[in-house]
């Protein structure tokens, strides 16, 4: 890649800058605050624009909280901020682009097992698949396949499984 196109969801801006970051190979959402990302994406209409983009064949990349996007909602992060009868009723209002078919939490070497144990209970109460990874693991998905690398985590029914998922044949890289 050549050209690097940025463009900042909180700032105005028109619709030829959505063509412009629609023309390119590849878009990168960014970490930091999934939720306040997710409100910026809802607020500017994005949640469609991003979910085409992807289905057209355009490239997604996301870190931290930019990958949670991917997922069906932001609700582990609420929990780490809050706790788990706010984040319960606050589900229907934290729902991200549900591009892959879990919930995808970031830094799991980093959480104390508190919090780890607070995921576990939430995967059991809610039913939701999770994929957790370490510092510096990730996934890659490309048409039904999901690339592993590193040390990454399934989460499911209160228990941390080898990774199996739906639809989606694993490819250890």
């Amino acid at each position: 890649m050549n050209d690097f196109y940025f463009f900042d969801l909180e700032n105005k801006f028109l619709p030829s800058q959505v063509d412009e970051l629609l023309s390119c190979d590849a878009i990168h959402l960014s970490g930091g605050n999934p939720i306040y990302l997710r409100n910026n994406l809802v607020k500017h209409n994005f949640f469609l624009t991003l979910q085409k983009y992807v289905l057209d064949g355009g490239i997604l990349i996301g870190v931290s909280g930019g990958a949670v996007q991917f997922g069906h909602n932001a609700g582990l992060f609420q929990l780490f901020v809050s706790n788990m009868e706010k984040t319960l009723q606050n589900l229907p209002e934290l729902q991200t682009l549900s591009i892959v078919p879990f919930e995808f939490l970031p830094h799991f070497n980093r959480w104390n097992q508190d919090f780890i144990d607070q995921v576990l209970l939430y995967s059991k109460i809610t039913g939701a698949s999770i994929l957790a990874c370490n510092d510096g693991d990730g996934i890659i998905i490309e048409s039904n396949n999901l690339g592993i690398i590193g040390d990454v985590k399934w989460i499911k029914d209160g228990e941390i499984k080898t990774p199996e998922l739906n639809g989606l044949e694993i490819i250890h890289l």
